[in-house]
Protein backbone atom coordinates (compact mmCIF):
# COMPACT_ATOMS: atom_id res chain seq x y z
CA UNK A 1 0.00 0.00 0.00
CA UNK A 2 1.28 3.69 -1.02
CA UNK A 3 4.34 2.57 -1.88
CA UNK A 4 5.30 0.78 0.84
CA UNK A 5 5.97 -2.57 2.36
CA UNK A 6 2.70 -3.28 4.42
CA UNK A 7 5.13 -3.48 7.61
CA UNK A 8 6.70 -0.13 7.00
CA UNK A 9 3.19 0.99 5.82
CA UNK A 10 1.68 0.14 9.42
CA UNK A 11 4.72 1.40 11.41
CA UNK A 12 4.48 4.63 9.81
CA UNK A 13 0.93 5.15 10.34
CA UNK A 14 1.32 4.55 13.97
CA UNK A 15 3.65 6.89 14.79
CA UNK A 16 1.33 9.87 13.07
CA UNK A 17 -0.42 11.47 16.34
CA UNK A 18 -3.86 11.84 13.84
CA UNK A 19 -4.15 8.55 12.62
CA UNK A 20 -3.54 7.07 16.36
CA UNK A 21 -6.86 8.78 16.95
CA UNK A 22 -8.45 7.69 13.92
CA UNK A 23 -8.04 4.30 13.74
CA UNK A 24 -8.38 3.75 17.62
CA UNK A 25 -12.27 5.66 16.74
CA UNK A 26 -12.59 3.86 13.88
CA UNK A 27 -11.43 0.21 14.27
CA UNK A 28 -10.46 0.00 18.12
CA UNK A 29 -6.77 0.10 18.08
CA UNK A 30 -3.67 0.91 16.39
CA UNK A 31 -3.62 0.76 12.39
CA UNK A 32 -2.92 -2.68 11.14
CA UNK A 33 -2.92 -3.75 7.03
CA UNK A 34 -5.93 -5.17 6.92
CA UNK A 35 -7.29 -1.69 8.95
CA UNK A 36 -5.56 0.15 6.47
CA UNK A 37 -6.75 -1.72 3.07
CA UNK A 38 -10.75 -1.23 5.13
CA UNK A 39 -10.14 2.31 4.94
CA UNK A 40 -8.33 3.23 1.64
CA UNK A 41 -11.19 0.72 0.32
CA UNK A 42 -13.81 2.78 2.05
CA UNK A 43 -12.31 5.87 1.04
CA UNK A 44 -12.38 4.76 -2.97
CA UNK A 45 -15.94 3.85 -2.45
CA UNK A 46 -16.96 7.71 -2.00
CA UNK A 47 -15.40 9.04 -4.88
CA UNK A 48 -18.85 8.80 -7.69
CA UNK A 49 -17.77 10.51 -11.49
CA UNK A 50 -19.88 8.31 -13.77
CA UNK A 51 -22.57 10.77 -14.25
CA UNK A 52 -20.36 13.33 -15.56
CA UNK A 53 -21.82 15.98 -18.48
CA UNK A 54 -19.51 14.38 -20.77
CA UNK A 55 -20.61 10.55 -19.30
CA UNK A 56 -23.90 11.27 -20.71
CA UNK A 57 -22.54 12.86 -24.04
CA UNK A 58 -20.54 9.62 -24.46
CA UNK A 59 -23.65 7.64 -23.51
CA UNK A 60 -26.14 9.99 -26.02
CA UNK A 61 -23.29 10.10 -29.04
CA UNK A 62 -24.45 6.57 -30.53
CA UNK A 63 -27.95 8.18 -30.86
CA UNK A 64 -27.84 11.59 -31.81
CA UNK A 65 -28.82 11.02 -35.72
CA UNK A 66 -30.70 8.02 -34.98
CA UNK A 67 -33.86 7.61 -36.64
CA UNK A 68 -36.71 5.57 -34.68
CA UNK A 69 -38.69 5.22 -37.86
CA UNK A 70 -39.51 0.72 -37.57
CA UNK A 71 -36.48 0.52 -34.67
CA UNK A 72 -37.40 -1.89 -32.06
CA UNK A 73 -39.50 -0.12 -29.43
CA UNK A 74 -37.09 -1.22 -26.35
CA UNK A 75 -33.64 0.60 -28.89
CA UNK A 76 -36.42 3.24 -29.53
CA UNK A 77 -37.00 3.84 -25.61
CA UNK A 78 -33.42 3.64 -24.51
CA UNK A 79 -32.44 6.21 -27.34
CA UNK A 80 -34.75 9.08 -25.86
CA UNK A 81 -34.19 8.38 -22.20
CA UNK A 82 -29.85 8.95 -23.23
CA UNK A 83 -31.02 11.42 -25.12
CA UNK A 84 -32.80 13.11 -22.18
CA UNK A 85 -30.16 12.88 -19.80
CA UNK A 86 -27.89 14.20 -22.25
CA UNK A 87 -29.79 17.33 -22.93
CA UNK A 88 -30.70 18.07 -19.20
CA UNK A 89 -26.62 17.17 -18.33
CA UNK A 90 -25.69 19.39 -21.93
CA UNK A 91 -22.15 20.21 -22.08
CA UNK A 92 -21.24 23.88 -22.34
CA UNK A 93 -20.37 25.06 -26.01
CA UNK A 94 -16.67 25.66 -24.22
CA UNK A 95 -16.73 22.14 -22.96
CA UNK A 96 -17.33 20.71 -26.19
CA UNK A 97 -14.50 22.86 -28.13
CA UNK A 98 -12.53 21.03 -25.11
CA UNK A 99 -13.46 17.44 -25.67
CA UNK A 100 -13.03 17.81 -29.43
CA UNK A 101 -9.29 18.88 -28.73
CA UNK A 102 -8.74 16.18 -26.36
CA UNK A 103 -9.64 13.26 -29.01
CA UNK A 104 -8.11 15.76 -31.84
CA UNK A 105 -5.45 18.22 -32.12
CA UNK A 106 -4.70 18.17 -28.06
CA UNK A 107 -3.97 13.93 -29.23
CA UNK A 108 -4.88 13.69 -25.16
CA UNK A 109 -6.57 10.65 -25.98
CA UNK A 110 -3.47 8.82 -27.17
CA UNK A 111 -3.14 7.41 -23.55
CA UNK A 112 -5.50 8.71 -21.78
CA UNK A 113 -8.77 6.66 -22.90
CA UNK A 114 -11.48 4.67 -21.32
CA UNK A 115 -13.94 4.33 -18.53
CA UNK A 116 -11.13 6.18 -16.60
CA UNK A 117 -9.44 7.65 -19.65
CA UNK A 118 -6.08 5.76 -18.98
CA UNK A 119 -4.52 3.19 -21.21
CA UNK A 120 -3.09 1.75 -18.06
CA UNK A 121 0.51 1.80 -19.81
CA UNK A 122 3.74 3.60 -18.57
CA UNK A 123 5.06 6.14 -20.70
CA UNK A 124 7.92 8.45 -20.51
CA UNK A 125 6.81 12.43 -21.00
CA UNK A 126 9.93 14.18 -19.86
CA UNK A 127 8.61 15.33 -16.32
CA UNK A 128 11.70 15.54 -14.18
CA UNK A 129 13.85 14.06 -16.53
CA UNK A 130 15.91 17.31 -16.73
CA UNK A 131 16.87 16.62 -13.03
CA UNK A 132 21.15 15.73 -12.04
CA UNK A 133 19.26 12.23 -10.32
CA UNK A 134 16.00 12.25 -12.65
CA UNK A 135 13.33 9.66 -11.32
CA UNK A 136 13.55 6.56 -13.51
CA UNK A 137 10.43 5.12 -12.97
CA UNK A 138 8.97 1.90 -14.73
CA UNK A 139 13.20 0.92 -15.31
CA UNK A 140 13.73 0.35 -11.85
CA UNK A 141 10.89 -2.62 -11.53
CA UNK A 142 11.74 -3.56 -15.16
CA UNK A 143 14.83 -3.05 -15.76
CA UNK A 144 14.01 -2.83 -19.55
CA UNK A 145 15.90 0.24 -21.18
CA UNK A 146 13.15 1.75 -23.14
CA UNK A 147 11.07 2.18 -19.51
CA UNK A 148 13.45 4.81 -18.03
CA UNK A 149 11.46 7.47 -16.51
CA UNK A 150 7.92 6.02 -17.71
CA UNK A 151 5.34 6.60 -15.31
CA UNK A 152 1.85 4.87 -15.74
CA UNK A 153 -1.22 6.87 -17.22
CA UNK A 154 -2.91 8.29 -14.70
CA UNK A 155 -7.36 8.42 -14.72
CA UNK A 156 -8.60 11.61 -15.21
CA UNK A 157 -11.55 11.13 -13.23
CA UNK A 158 -11.97 14.08 -10.46
CA UNK A 159 -8.86 15.46 -11.86
CA UNK A 160 -9.36 19.22 -10.56
CA UNK A 161 -9.74 17.63 -7.26
CA UNK A 162 -6.34 16.24 -6.92
CA UNK A 163 -3.66 18.86 -7.46
CA UNK A 164 -0.70 19.00 -7.59
CA UNK A 165 -0.26 17.03 -10.72
CA UNK A 166 2.73 14.75 -12.43
CA UNK A 167 4.15 11.81 -10.38
CA UNK A 168 6.26 14.03 -8.73
CA UNK A 169 3.70 16.77 -7.66
CA UNK A 170 5.63 19.12 -9.47
CA UNK A 171 2.88 21.34 -11.11
CA UNK A 172 0.26 22.94 -9.10
CA UNK A 173 -2.15 23.81 -11.98
CA UNK A 174 -3.89 21.90 -14.83
CA UNK A 175 -2.38 24.75 -17.19
CA UNK A 176 0.86 23.65 -16.08
CA UNK A 177 0.24 20.15 -17.29
CA UNK A 178 -1.15 21.83 -20.44
CA UNK A 179 2.19 23.79 -21.42
CA UNK A 180 4.11 20.98 -20.29
CA UNK A 181 2.17 19.35 -23.52
CA UNK A 182 2.10 21.66 -25.41
CA UNK A 183 5.78 22.58 -25.66
CA UNK A 184 5.99 18.26 -26.31
CA UNK A 185 7.37 17.49 -22.62
CA UNK A 186 10.87 17.84 -21.81
CA UNK A 187 13.54 16.36 -24.01
CA UNK A 188 15.47 13.23 -23.29
CA UNK A 189 16.23 10.37 -24.71
CA UNK A 190 13.65 7.69 -23.57
CA UNK A 191 10.64 10.57 -24.41
CA UNK A 192 7.67 8.84 -25.43
CA UNK A 193 6.95 8.90 -29.17
CA UNK A 194 3.51 10.48 -28.81
CA UNK A 195 5.22 13.19 -27.08
CA UNK A 196 5.03 16.18 -29.82
CA UNK A 197 4.44 20.28 -29.54
CA UNK A 198 0.74 20.40 -29.79
CA UNK A 199 0.76 24.34 -30.95
CA UNK A 200 -2.26 25.22 -29.35
CA UNK A 201 -3.39 28.72 -29.03
CA UNK A 202 -4.22 30.82 -25.91
CA UNK A 203 -8.06 30.10 -26.56
CA UNK A 204 -7.58 26.22 -26.88
CA UNK A 205 -5.40 25.95 -23.87
CA UNK A 206 -8.00 27.71 -21.50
Amino acid sequence: EMGFTHDACVELLNQIPGYQVQFEAVFGGPATIDAVGKALATFERTILSGGSKNDHYERALPFFDFDPEGEDPELVAKADRLLDLESEHRMSLSAERGRELFFGKASCSQCHVGNDMSDEMFHNIGVGMDADEPDWGRFVVTGEEQDKGAFKTPPLRNITHSAPYMHDGSMATLMEVVEHYDKGGTPNEWLSEKMFPLKLTEQEKQ
